[in-house]
């Protein structure tokens, strides 16, 4: 584990966030998902293979395509083109790629492409019987005379119980419950 600490102004006015010399950790875990705050590493040389990238390191898609490159038969999408963003756009991103590149076998191989037309699907609202309407738990906060005393955290989260309850509340969105 590396501290990071706020290092000097940028060119946007913003500090960037520096490694803390001499302050690594080891910790041990089962398991490490590198999920925020990381760069794209490339298993290949991307610019040598014919790959365009920008100046950020992102891989560019050619104008009016979705997931296809410059480069002959290569695609790409999620983060390697957008750079941070969510999972749905990286999961879309999967479907355009494989519609360009079934378009783009389909061509080469001399056979005709035709993207299938988007229909709206009417799914009926099924709410099942034991879902009921919750309130939402609020987080605890510091008492004020707390809080002007040090820069400690002002939000204290969830109790063990309130956490409990909160993850037993319907995600389901369309059920408005």
């Amino acid at each position: 584990c590396r501290r990071m600490v706020l290092g000097e102004f940028d060119q946007s006015g913003r500090r960037k966030p520096v490694p803390k010399l001499g302050e690594d950790k080891a910790l041990n875990v089962d398991m490490v998902i590198l999920a925020i705050g990381q760069e794209t590493v490339f298993p290949f040389d991307a610019k040598g293979g014919g790959v365009p990238v920008n100046k950020k390191g992102l891989i560019e898609v050619i104008k009016g395509k979705k997931t296809m490159t410059g480069a002959p038969m290569v695609f790409a999408g999620g983060d390697v083109v957008t750079g941070p963003d969510t999972v749905v756009n990286a999961i879309a991103a999967g479907h355009h790629a494989a519609n360009e590149i079934d378009q783009a076998l389909r061509l080469k191989n001399g056979e005709a492409f035709v993207l299938p037309p988007e229909e709206e699907i009417d799914i009926p609202m099924m709410i099942d019987e034991d879902i009921h309407e919750a309130e939402r738990a609020c987080a605890l906060e510091a008492e004020c005379g707390e809080r002007i005393k040090d820069f400690r955290e002002v939000e204290l989260g969830l109790s063990q119980e309130d956490a409990f309850k909160e993850s037993c509340r319907c995600l389901r969105c369309d059920a408005k419950a």
